[in-house]
């Protein structure tokens, strides 16, 4: 009886895949494979395509250090971090948050505090410019503090006095 139900579900299942591709059921054998391999080949042409997209994010986000490297690190400090980016077809926009909490949606060639201009909204950051610097906003979960949030450190003492 159990073998009579494992033939009887197999059955039901070459019917239901043959229902659902009756096109592919009515294919010859090396038709079938024909199509299985060239979907594999896409597949992995897809898989490849996002392994480098993976690297190119990756190679970019050590770009943006050595570039944002000139900037000092109270700037760093200042600047906004991206909380939504939206849009399509070009026109994308950004919500920023900032240290003092306030919050700014802007689009490219808005000017920010600071001095910056947007100069580019990707679906990943948002990319700014003041004269020759650049710098790369990320998505953040809190704003950067504001230089009156911190903390000051204490100056040093030499020993014994």
């Amino acid at each position: 009886m159990y073998s009579h139900k494992k033939i009887a579900l197999a059955l039901i299942a070459t019917a239901g895949i043959a229902a659902a591709m009756p096109a592919f059921a009515q294919q010859s054998i090396p038709e079938q494979l024909q199509q299985i391999n060239e979907s594999i080949a896409l597949l992995n042409a897809k898989r490849q395509e996002l392994e480098l997209r993976a690297q190119i994010v990756a190679k970019q986000g050590e770009i943006d250090q050595l570039t944002n490297s000139g900037m000092s690190n109270m700037d760093r400090l200042r600047q906004p971090v991206v909380q939504s980016i939206e849009g399509a077809d070009g026109k994308m926009v950004a919500t920023l948050i900032f240290g003092s909490g306030q919050q700014q949606t802007v689009k490219q060639g808005d000017r920010i505090p600071g001095g910056w201009t947007v100069s580019k909204i990707g679906v990943d950051a948002v990319h700014i410019t003041r004269g020759g610097e650049k710098a790369r906003l990320s998505y953040g979960y809190e704003p950067p503090q504001s230089p009156a949030q911190m903390m000051p450190v204490p100056p040093l003492t030499p020993r014994g006095q």
